[in-house]
C-alpha cells in the first residue's frame, strides 16, 4: 500500500532560523558561484566527535576509491543500507552526512555501507557508475538483495535512482527497497514548474544545478535515465519513498515523480514538508528532520 504524507505541523523556530540564515547569507548565490568557480570539497568530512565510540568502520577499496562500512559495535541487524551521498555530484560526504548516517545506526542497528564515489571534475558519471556498481556488487556477494536498501540524498538519490533502473536493466538483483531524500531526478531543470519554487528555496538555483548536471553527464546526453533517471522506467523496480520539501527547487520533479509511479500503479511512498528546504533530514537536530527520521526507520524496520 502507498503512503501520501504531507506535514501539517507549523515550521519549527530552528527551521524558520536556518531558512531566514540562508537567505540572509546569500546561501544560494555562493553555491551558484562555486559550481561555476569548481570550488569543489573534494576529500570526505572528518567523523564527527565521539562518531568511532559507538560505531565500527571498516574501509575498503573499489576501483580504487573508499568504501566505508559503517556498523554498531553490538547487536547488528542483518539490514544493510547502500547509501549514495548528495552534494550535486561536486562535493563530497560532509559532516551532515556522517551525523545523519550515526543517528540511522542508533535507531536500526543497521549496517550502512558509503561509496566515496569519483565526483567532477575527476569523474563524470560513466567512471562513478562503474565504481558504484561494482560497489553494489561486492556487497550482494556477503548480503542478500532481500536484506539491502538502497538509500540516496540529493545527487545522491538521483545516483540511487538511476542504478536501480541500471541493475533491473541487468538483471542483477534489486535492492529490498529504495529511499531517496530530495533527490536530483532531472539534471535538465526544464520542468516549467521549478521556476514557481524557486524564488521560495534559499539554497539551490537552476543555473547552479544545470551546471552541476552538464559537468557530470560529461559526453552523455542530460536526458540520458543514468544522469537525470525520471526519463527512466520504474517498473519493475522496489517500492520507492521520497522526502522532499516545499521549499525545494527539486520538488516540482519530485511531484512529477508521484504522478508517474501513480499513473502506473507502482509502490511509491511520498513524504512533503511544505516549510522545508532542500536535505533538511540532514539537520539530525531539527524537529522536523526528527519527524521525518522516524517515518524513515518505521519504512526500513517493517519492510525488513
Amino acid at each position: 500500500m502507498s503512503i501520501v504524507y504531507i506535514h501539517k505541523s507549523p515550521i519549527s523556530l530552528i527551521g524558520s532560523f536556518i531558512t531566514n540564515y540562508m537567505k540572509l547569507s546569500r546561501f544560494k548565490k555562493n553555491f551558484t558561484n562555486k559550481i561555476k568557480q569548481q570550488n569543489f570539497q573534494t576529500e570526505p568530512a572528518l567523523f564527527p566527535k565521539g562518531f568511532n565510540k559507538k560505531l565500527i568502520v571498516d574501509i575498503t577499496e573499489v576501483h580504487s576509491q573508499k568504501v566505508f562500512e559503517i556498523f554498531p559495535q553490538n547487536d547488528v541487524s542483518d539490514i544493510c543500507i547502500f547509501y549514495l551521498h548528495g552534494g550535486a555530484y561536486v562535493h563530497n560526504i560532509s559532516k551532515e552526512h556522517w551525523q545523519f548516517i550515526a543517528k540511522l545506526i542508533d535507531k536500526t542497528t543497521a549496517t550502512v555501507v558509503v561509496p566515496d564515489y569519483p565526483l567532477v571534475p575527476k569523474s563524470t558519471a560513466t567512471k562513478s557508475f562503474l565504481m558504484v556498481q561494482q560497489a553494489y556488487m561486492e556487497l550482494l556477494k556477503k548480503t542478500s538483495s532481500e536484506k539491502i536498501i538502497l538509500m540516496g540524498d540529493s545527487a545522491g538519490g538521483g545516483f540511487a535512482l538511476a542504478l536501480a533502473q541500471q541493475l533491473k536493466k541487468e538483471q542483477i538483483p534489486l535492492p529490498k527497497q529504495i529511499i531517496l531524500l530530495s533527490p536530483f531526478l532531472d539534471v535538465t531543470m526544464t520542468n516549467p514548474e521549478i521556476k514557481t519554487i524557486e524564488g521560495k528555496d534559499p539554497w539551490l538555483s537552476i543555473e547552479g544545478t544545470q551546471i552541476a548536471g552538464k559537468y557530470w553527464s560529461g559526453d552523455m546526453d542530460t536526458k540520458n535515465p543514468l544522469i537525470s533517471p525520471i526519463y527512466g522506467t520504474m517498473n519493475g523496480l522496489p517500492q520507492i519513498s521520497v522526502f522532499i520539501g516545499g521549499n525545494d527547487i527539486l520538488l516540482a520533479d519530485n511531484r512529477k515523480l508521484k504522478r508517474i509511479m501513480e499513473e502506473n500503479h507502482l509502490p511509491f511512498n511520498y513524504f512533503e514538508y511544505p516549510s522545508m528546504f532542500h536535505v533538511w533530514v540532514l539537520v539530525t537536530k531539527l524537529k522536523e528532520a526528527k519527524a521525518a527520521l522516524n517515518q524513515i526507520i518505521k519504512i526500513i524496520t517493517e519492510n525488513n
